[in-house]
C-alpha cells in the first residue's frame, strides 16, 4: 500500500451512465443552495454558534449516545483547525491562527453558521476572492473542483499549506453538518419528553 498512486477519475460520461450510483441519492434535486445572499432574505434563520456550538452542547449529546464517535471527532476537528507548520509560503515563525479562524469561520458561515463573536471583516482581508471562491467551491461542491484550482489560488503559498486549507474545509464543512444534526436531535428529545 505504500507505493500505491491514486489517480484522478477519468470516466467519460457515458462510463459514468454505466453505473447506478442512484440507488445512494434519494433526492436527484437536492444540491447545496446559498444559504444568504448579499442584499436577498433567506429562507432558514442564521445559526448562531452561540447557541448550540460543538465544544459545549454538541461533544456532549454525541459523548452520551457514542462516546467513542465523540472523542474521535473532537480529535479531529482540533487537528483540522490547529494544523500549521507557522508557515506562509518562504515566510517562516508566523501565527497562522487568524487566516486558519477566517478559513473555519468562513466555511462555516456558508452553511448559515455565524459566530457572534468574530468579525466577518476578517475573512475579506485574509482571504482574497479568488480564495473565498477557491474554499466556497470545496465546500460545497467538492466533486466538481478542478486541479486547475488547486494551482492556481494561494500563489506562493506551499503545496502542504494548501492541503491544509483543503483539510480544514473539509472539518469545517463537517462539524457544521454535525452541529445541525446534533442540535436537530437535542430539540426532538426536549419536544418528545
Amino acid at each position: 500500500m505504500d507505493n500505491v498512486e491514486f489517480k484522478a477519475n477519468t470516466w467519460s460520461e457515458e462510463e459514468w451512465k454505466k453505473h447506478d450510483f442512484d440507488v445512494y441519492i434519494d433526492d436527484q434535486e437536492f444540491v447545496y443552495i446559498d444559504f444568504a445572499k448579499r442584499g436577498r432574505t433567506s429562507d432558514s434563520s442564521t445559526y448562531r454558534i452561540q447557541d448550540y456550538q460543538w465544544d459545549d452542547q454538541g461533544y456532549s449529546l454525541l459523548n452520551y449516545l457514542y462516546p467513542d464517535a465523540a472523542g474521535f471527532l473532537d480529535e479531529k476537528f482540533k487537528v483540522g483547525y490547529n494544523l500549521t507548520y507557522y508557515t506562509l509560503g518562504p515566510k517562516t515563525n508566523i501565527d497562522t491562527s487568524p487566516f486558519r479562524r477566517a478559513v473555519w469561520n468562513y466555511i462555516q458561515s456558508i452553511y448559515g453558521i455565524r459566530h457572534d463573536d468574530y468579525n466577518y471583516r476578517e475573512v475579506n482581508i485574509l482571504l482574497e476572492r479568488q480564495l473565498k471562491c477557491f474554499i466556497k467551491h470545496l465546500a460545497c461542491f467538492p466533486e466538481l473542483t478542478p486541479k486547475h484550482d488547486f494551482r492556481s489560488v494561494m500563489k506562493g503559498f506551499r503545496a502542504s499549506e494548501k492541503v491544509h486549507v483543503i483539510i480544514m474545509v473539509a472539518e469545517a464543512r463537517l462539524q457544521a453538518e454535525i452541529l445541525y444534526a446534533m442540535r436537530t436531535l437535542m430539540e426532538y428529545t426536549k419536544l418528545s419528553a
